[in-house]
């Protein structure tokens, strides 16, 4: 099983492109872990997911949400191969998403975790809480 889960903010607005005939968006998450070492000093890491969206995620993603938005998805981890200027080989993982909800909200707001709207979907399938019953 190939499933990944990241409530995170987005260190920089989306990038939307045209391929073919639809639309990916482009977008790196990081997720903070903080935790206390054994001088009991506070530590911070930051995991940073590169993420992209297509079709009508890719759209309302990139409508939504901004550089600092708190936001939570779901998909699952691609690996593309590629040769860089020397020849060698290398790896790029992603995140291909497939569902989406609101998170955190901007930096230094307190929204609560999910924000109370479900705009997820997945498939390609809206679901009861598709993007397109947003009031705004």
């Amino acid at each position: 099983m190939n499933i990944q889960i990241i409530h995170g903010r987005l260190g920089k607005d989306p990038e939307v492109k045209a391929v073919g005939d639809t639309t990916v968006a482009n977008f790196s998450v990081a997720v903070d872990k903080v935790w206390f070492d054994k001088n009991k000093e506070k530590r911070k890491r930051t995991e940073w997911f590169e993420c992209s969206a297509w079709g009508k995620d890719a759209e309302n993603i990139a409508k939504f949400f901004h550089k600092g938005d708190g936001i939570l998805i779901r998909g699952e981890t691609e690996t593309r191969t590629y040769d860089d200027k020397e020849g060698v080989k290398q790896y790029a993982r992603s995140v291909r998403v497939d569902a989406w909800e609101f998170g955190l909200g901007k930096a230094g707001e307190s929204k609560g975790a999910g924000g109370g709207h479900d705009t997820g979907r997945s498939g390609g399938q809206a679901s009861a809480g598709s993007t397109d019953d947003i009031p705004f």
